[in-house]
């Protein structure tokens, strides 16, 4: 809103002297006007995207400290025979939310930037979304999400997983998943065909899965979309199955994965 407002100001000044004090015909003022309009636009876009590119690399940041520190802590785990699992990942699951929770925090950097770009508070509401979903603050995901820009795979997908979560009527839902998913392709549209074929699924509408799953092979290759398609298509529905979908499928919170046993290492002495 500052932006325009900037805009506005400099292009009535522009307009001024340009046909007022320079004597000049009112067609070179609108000229100048615009001119100014445009340049005031174009310099606060560059001075955002500088700022706001800072505050990116800071979370992106702080979620690769947390990964990293997840990855010693998994390795140290794996040298240590007889580990508990669950209390690895009890400690997992604490280090990943101290992640979110700085990651969360950092995105307030936004706040002082909203006044000038109208949807940048949408995208950082995105953001908040994701985070809040993955430390399972359903509720405060639900009020991010009715104030965010909806564009990207995952934050789509979060909110078919809320609409799901809270018995939204199926309506709603498909016309959320039309509008949104219509015409986003390749890698873009794995997750979200994944997430709501399965729910068509367990609502028991096979057909309507069917032909999600038949739209998607257009649109991409990938093998779990593929061989989902193909196990409605020969009638083995028990075959289907997002779970090659690895931690992309897992952080929806739908189902969760088979931890595989972790052997015991015995050491001989002689």
């Amino acid at each position: 809103m500052l932006t325009f407002l900037c805009g506005v100001v400099l292009a009535a000044i522009l307009y001024t002297v340009i046909v007022f004090s320079a004597g000049l015909s009112w067609v070179w003022g609108i000229v100048f006007a615009v001119l100014g309009l445009i340049c005031v636009n174009i310099t606060v876009a560059l001075i955002l995207k500088g700022i706001t590119g800072k505050i990116n690399n800071k979370i992106q940041q702080i979620m690769l400290d947390t990964r990293h520190k997840m990855e010693v802590m998994q390795n140290q785990f794996m040298r240590r025979p007889g580990g508990n699992q669950k209390q690895m990942m009890s400690s997992f699951e604490r280090l990943q939310n101290q992640g979110l929770r700085q990651a969360l925090e950092a995105c307030d950097d936004f706040n002082k930037l909203n006044k000038w770009s109208p949807l940048l508070s949408k995208q950082t509401n995105a953001m908040r979304a994701m985070f809040s979903f993955q430390l399972k603050e359903y509720d405060k995901t639900d009020e991010y999400l009715k104030k965010a820009l909806l564009m990207d795979p995952q934050t789509i997908s979060i909110k078919l997983v809320r609409m799901y979560k809270t018995n939204a009527p199926f309506e709603e839902m498909a016309k959320f998943y039309k509008k949104k998913c219509a015409s986003i392709k390749g890698e873009n549209c794995i997750l979200p065909v994944a997430l709501y074929s399965w729910i068509l699924m367990k609502m028991d509408k096979k057909d309507e899965a069917f032909k999600v799953l038949s739209d998607a092979k257009k649109k991409t290759d990938n093998e779990v979309i593929v061989s989902n398609w193909e196990a409605l298509a020969n009638d083995k529905a028990k075959s289907f199955s997002n779970a090659g979908l690895g931690e992309l499928w897992y952080a929806m919170g739908l189902e969760e994965m088979k931890m595989p046993k972790v052997r015991q290492q015995y050491q001989y002495r002689r």
